[in-house]
């Protein structure tokens, strides 16, 4: 990867100097999927999945780092830079002013969302979850695909059945008859070139 160049076409490095370069200069579109944080269990069970990116107005709690246990709403979110602040959580500097302290997502844990954009978390209902929803998912789809199956079955069986009794017929038929008649025609011209 060159020098201020990215690729979605790379898969990964071990090395972490590689791993840094390849989050400093990935567009602002994906450094956004970087700032996700895993949701909470009940959250898991409502949404259906285990992550999602942090906005302003989420409730979260943190999981590593000095400030562990404590929890906040996101007050701001910086996604050039990767961190996240959270109210309450401050240190003062040697002046005396308070200064929030920022927060990688990935040491968050999302407890209450911000529903204010229903796209966020898409058509699923609060009451299912993702077992339940996949199968509801399968039956209404093995539903649809019941009734063409069926017809395509139908049309299908007698044809093929068809075709296989033809055949056979047909192969059996032109089996025993050709033998007779080569016999035939190859005692005749035997007689033919005999009598020459």
């Amino acid at each position: 990867m060159k020098i201020g160049k990215w690729s979605l076409k790379w898969k990964g490095s071990k090395e972490t100097a590689k791993q840094r370069k390849y989050l400093y200069n990935a567009p602002l579109h994906v450094k956004r999927k970087f700032l996700s944080a895993n949701l909470s269990k009940t959250l898991r069970a409502k949404v259906g999945k285990s992550s999602l990116p942090v906005r302003l107005g989420d409730e979260v709690i943190i999981k590593r780092g000095s400030y562990k246990g404590s929890t906040g709403e996101i007050v701001s979110v910086f996604i050039k830079k990767g961190y996240v602040h959270i109210k309450g959580i401050t240190t003062k500097k040697t002046d005396g002013t308070e200064v929030q302290v920022p927060q990688q997502p990935s040491n968050l844990q999302i407890i209450s969302l911000n529903l204010d954009d229903a796209k966020r978390v898409g058509n699923v209902k609060s009451d299912t979850t993702k077992k339940d929803q996949g199968k509801n998912i399968k039956n209404v789809v093995a539903k649809k695909d019941s009734k063409s199956v069926s017809k395509v079955k139908v049309e299908a069986k007698p044809k093929t059945k068809k075709v296989v009794t033809k055949v056979a017929t047909k192969t059996v038929t032109k089996k025993a008859t050709p033998v007779k008649e080569q016999v035939k025609t190859a005692k005749t011209a035997d007689k033919k070139t005999v009598k020459k």
